[in-house]
């Protein structure tokens, strides 16, 4: 459907708010959003601006869902030039694709990873699904290979219970994964987080005065990873 010109310029204008709002953040921090200071960067009357965002919370909204979205669209598609290759190598494309989006989008990265913004209260009913995607797009592949035979259970990971027992059987149920053990739920967590944090200290420059070139030890903990795994069937 060919959009009018009306939807057009629409369109642009909310594109060149974002795209202000994220080098208010890049010069000033996240706390800096100002709704108002974008509109006198674009000759707009305060006024005319709410007519695309009703507030600050609003556009900051707008940020999370296009960044979580972005995200989980880079790490779907990263495989798409290997449809037939091992599991093993789907993981290491999508943590890759991870690593990639985090540096080339830092600004995103920060705002959705890093510190709260004062003031601002996440709608998780709306935020919450399109982060749970990101994961997911890690998560299909522990399943798919659990139950293609191709990756081991790890027996640190059998004897969780209480709290966190009861929310990983939560969120298996809400996948819709079942038949799955819970074991597999914790590990996609934990790997997940052991990614993030090497990502999160690269892009904060703590890694560097340490070894330098940050890439290397990202590599190699995929491929650890997958050898405790024994992810090794196509």
């Amino acid at each position: 459907m060919v959009q009018s010109r009306r939807e057009r310029l629409h369109q642009e204008t909310l594109t060149e708010i974002k795209h202000l709002a994220y080098r208010q953040m890049a010069e000033e921090g996240t706390e800096a959003i100002s709704l108002r200071a974008i509109a006198r960067q674009m000759g707009m009357s305060s006024a005319a601006i709410y007519r695309y965002y009703e507030n600050r919370d609003a556009l900051i909204t707008a940020l999370f869902l296009d960044a979580y979205s972005d995200l989980a669209q880079t790490l779907e598609t990263a495989i798409d030039a290997h449809p037939h290759a091992s599991f093993a190598e789907h993981y290491r494309q999508r943590a890759l694709a991870y690593r990639r989006w985090a540096l080339e989008h830092q600004g995103e990265y920060q705002l959705i990873f890093g510190n709260p913004i004062p003031g601002y209260q996440v709608p998780t009913e709306l935020v919450l699904p399109a982060a749970r995607r990101c994961l997911q797009a890690f998560l299909e592949i522990f399943v798919k290979a659990w139950r293609a035979g191709a990756m081991r259970e790890l027996p640190e990971y059998t004897r969780v219970q209480g709290e966190l027992r009861a929310s990983l059987d939560n969120w298996r149920t809400e996948a819709g994964y079942s038949d799955l053990p819970l074991s597999i739920f914790q590990l996609a967590l934990v790997n997940w987080s052991t990614l993030h944090g090497l990502i999160s200290l690269e892009l904060f420059n703590h890694l560097q005065a340490i070894i330098g070139n940050s890439e290397p030890l990202y590599s190699a903990e995929i491929d650890a990873f997958l050898e405790r795994l024994h992810m090794l069937v196509p």
